[in-house]
């Protein structure tokens, strides 16, 4: 089963927009990553011309549910590679 969340960006220039909050809401021009995450594209818009944005990026991200199998082959594969080979084979795990 998958689920997708859309959200809204507002570029500016190279960079895109968040807001600081410790000044009240000042935009300033940040990384995707750290750019403010808007629910609707009017929130974006307005966003947009207020901060002298120039573009909305619509981003969709889409989420399935992982399997315990999954999970648990994961957590064996990372558990494994912070082994020596040695420890490895002395555990009777190599091939």
């Amino acid at each position: 089963m998958s689920n997708s969340i859309v959200y809204y960006v507002v570029k500016k220039d190279d960079g895109f927009i968040d807001h600081d909050n410790h000044t009240g809401g000042y935009p300033y021009k940040t990384d995707f990553k750290s750019a403010k995450k808007h629910s609707t594209m009017n929130s974006a818009m307005e966003s947009k011309r207020l901060d002298n944005g120039t573009g909305i990026l619509r981003c969709t991200v889409i989420a399935e549910e992982v399997s315990q199998d999954a999970i648990d082959e994961e957590l064996r594969q990372s558990a494994l590679k912070k082994l020596s080979p040695q420890e490895i084979k002395a555990l009777g795990l190599g091939k």
